[in-house]
């Protein structure tokens, strides 16, 4: 119920007397005002370029004015420990469109803190040279990028040094190595990113020519 004012007039007027009707709506009103234990706060809130709306669930969300992207905050409670987490979610569209493709972000437990990073758009296919064969895909969390080789295939011997084996990977800010490992063979071919973001062969010796190499490659990047 919102507040009524009293609206004072000072004397001679006689429309505002200082007596108990008036005093006690008064005081009626600073203690809602100070006491709102219990209340529940829904509806919008108007900002510069922005709006925020109060769900009745505790989900915030904010949307900016003009344009179809939003982000939103929900406390997920489920019980204790590990059920409970807050989740920030986003979604993107049209000017003057309202999206509901909602994607999760970021997710927070309650119980040790962890942050699950997620990236909305999932995972990328690689750009593989003539070298190599079959699927190969990455995905960036934040500044981490993973790239996952599986039942790749080497189609001819790669018997040089800094042989480009993939590109169009973001650009890495320091070089990361790792290893391909052969399913039947179990021999292993070792690989780098490089600052420009493609994958080479890195050691000289490599005579490989087989199918069904596999690995993980981890590095950070400064895109």
């Amino acid at each position: 119920m919102a507040y009524k004012r009293v609206n004072w007039e000072n004397l001679p007027s006689t429309k505002t007397p200082v007596n108990a009707d008036n005093l006690n709506k008064m005081d009626e009103g600073i203690a809602n005002a100070v006491e709102k234990t219990g209340d529940t706060m829904t509806g919008d809130l108007n900002m510069q370029s922005s709006s925020v709306k109060f769900g009745t669930t505790g989900n915030v969300l904010w949307k900016e004015d003009g344009y179809g992207d939003k982000f939103r905050i929900i406390p997920n409670f489920n019980g204790a420990g590990a059920s409970n987490k807050l989740i920030i979610q986003s979604t993107t569209g049209e000017a003057g469109t309202d999206p509901q493709n909602w994607k999760d972000l970021v997710t927070i437990h309650a119980d040790s803190g962890q942050v699950d990073l997620i990236h909305p758009t999932g995972w990328k296919n690689v750009s593989l040279t003539s070298y190599l064969k079959g699927l190969a895909r990455y995905v960036r969390i934040g500044n981490i990028v993973i790239v996952n080789f599986n039942e790749v295939s080497i189609n001819q011997n790669i018997n040089q040094n800094s042989t480009v084996l993939a590109t169009g990977l973001p650009k890495a800010s320091t070089d990361g190595l790792s290893l391909l490992t052969n399913f039947d063979t179990g021999a292993r071919l070792r690989i780098m990113i490089t600052g420009a973001g493609n994958i080479k062969n890195w050691y000289s010796n490599a005579n490989v020519s087989n199918n069904g190499w596999y690995g993980t490659l981890i590095y950070i990047t400064n895109e």
